[in-house]
């Protein structure tokens, strides 16, 4: 993929190595292998950049701890996606940016983590915007920048080996010229950036509510325990002490604040996207430890306990005690009418599933829910197409989604005769696959 270059490479590379030690091992868990020990790298990168800065080693071990157990880290650090590898580059490159002798080596890096996904982009540009503050000459801050040359290197070669795209621009920007990515200003925007925000360190969301309920008692014994010992940790408030210092690292402090303001801004413009926001914790706790010399270790200690539970309650265990992402349905009923085409509400992660088990190659016909029209489904049912859906009638009304598909519904359903074929079970309760069928209303809208 275009936008992170390199992460599909080496992630082959990797299960080729790990299924020669485990032949049964499948590509996605030897993926979240990779994923789980970069990130636990990431830590160990983190815990240094906090030592440079100053920071007592209990108050830095604690201050990595509360990264590591951050919702939208440990979310993408137990699955295959591509945010981590990028993340630990980062790390890594700020990490040698504090020595003006490593700045040579911390370019590559931030070269490297572009090229592992181009959203890298900003933290590197913070950082080279960073030198300004650096009494260094222009001939050794130039060392940070020389290693920035082999990103079009690479994408040229790539382009001209492996892209099927007519233009080179085209390719960069793929994910935007393709519409599956956009940047654009809108009211929702910030309601939605603002969550995103707060979710990255806490998760939240609709499904927790089914599981509040199901398990309202133990949910209480969580909030009664988290009360007790935030009394406790609030009792001792006097020994807890914010002293403001003297930055030593004025371009280490200036890049780790540029890349947090670019990083957020950026993923305002993306529709508040989560997947943008992944290294918004560790910079915005990395700044508050290069202006201030923290001693709290009680309430570090009780913020890292409190989002360890919450997180791992919510974000993790939750997917165990509840079949959440249930599509096995969808699956199966799309493999099995290749020919047809398709509507699904969560169509990334059924095509996925399909890529997974046949291959790129393989003919699918999806629509997307959110970009659907009438009058592209009246001429695919005139070439003898079945319609397929499960937007229709679904039992989340927990989440965003679940109340956006029902607003859908009334958009375009209206000019359709539906009939249920089959069901599905998942955390919300039932929900129904349905046939979309020609009525009198639209062959007549039709035919004038």
């Amino acid at each position: 993929m275009n936008h992170h270059l390199l992460y599909n490479f080496t992630g082959f590379i990797w299960h080729q190595i790990i299924s020669f030690f485990i032949p049964q091992i499948e590509a996605i868990s030897s993926l979240n292998v990779l994923n789980s020990l970069v990130a636990t790298a990431s830590l160990f990168c983190i815990y240094s950049i906090f030592l440079k800065l100053n920071s007592p080693k209990n108050q830095a071990l604690l201050l990595s701890l509360l990264c590591g157990v951050c919702f939208g880290f440990w979310r993408y650090s137990i699955e295959a996606e591509t945010y981590i590898i990028p993340l630990f580059l980062s790390l890594l490159s700020t990490n040698l940016y504090f020595n003006k002798s490593k700045w040579l080596l911390s370019g590559l890096f931030a070269a490297l983590s572009i090229l592992f996904h181009q959203v890298h982009l900003w933290w590197s540009l913070a950082f080279v915007f960073g030198l300004y503050f650096s009494d260094s000459s222009v001939k050794e801050k130039l060392k940070f920048t020389i290693p920035f040359a082999i990103i079009p290197i690479v994408y040229v070669l790539v382009f001209l080996t492996h892209s099927t795209q007519d233009s080179f621009l085209t390719y960069i920007l793929g994910e935007y010229q393709g519409g599956h990515a956009s940047i654009q200003v809108k009211p929702i925007s910030f309601i939605l950036t603002f969550v995103n925000f707060f979710r990255t360190f806490l998760q939240l969301h609709g499904e927790m509510m089914i599981f509040i309920v199901t398990y309202f008692e133990f949910f209480i014994f969580l909030i009664l325990l988290a009360f007790y010992f935030g009394v406790k940790t609030w009792s001792n408030r006097s020994s807890y002490q914010f002293t403001k210092t003297s930055t030593v690292f004025p371009h280490v402090k200036w890049g780790l604040i540029l890349a947090f303001i670019f990083h957020l801004l950026f993923a305002f413009l993306s529709d508040g996207n989560i997947e943008f926001m992944v290294m918004l914790p560790f910079l915005i706790i990395a700044i508050l430890v290069s202006k201030f010399q923290i001693q709290a270790q009680g309430l570090l200690k009780y913020c890292v306990s409190v989002l360890f539970v919450w997180n791992f309650t919510f974000g993790v265990l939750i997917h165990y005690v509840f079949n959440t992402n249930n599509s096995q349905t969808q699956v199966k009923l799309t493999l099995e009418h290749p020919k047809d085409l398709f509507i699904w509400s969560n169509q990334p992660l059924i095509q996925n599933q399909i890529l997974y088990k046949k291959g790129f190659n393989y003919p699918i016909d999806f629509i997307k829910h959110d970009t659907i029209q009438s009058g592209t489904l009246y001429i695919a049912m005139k070439k003898g197409k079945r319609v397929f859906t499960d937007v229709g009638i679904k039992n989340n009304k927990w989440t965003r989604a679940g109340m956006i598909d029902q607003k859908e519904k009334k958009s375009f359903y209206n000019y359709f005769n539906t009939q249920k074929i089959d069901s599905f079970e998942n955390i919300y309760g039932k929900n129904y696959i349905e046939e979309l069928i020609l009525s009198d209303k639209l062959l007549f809208l039709q035919a004038h």
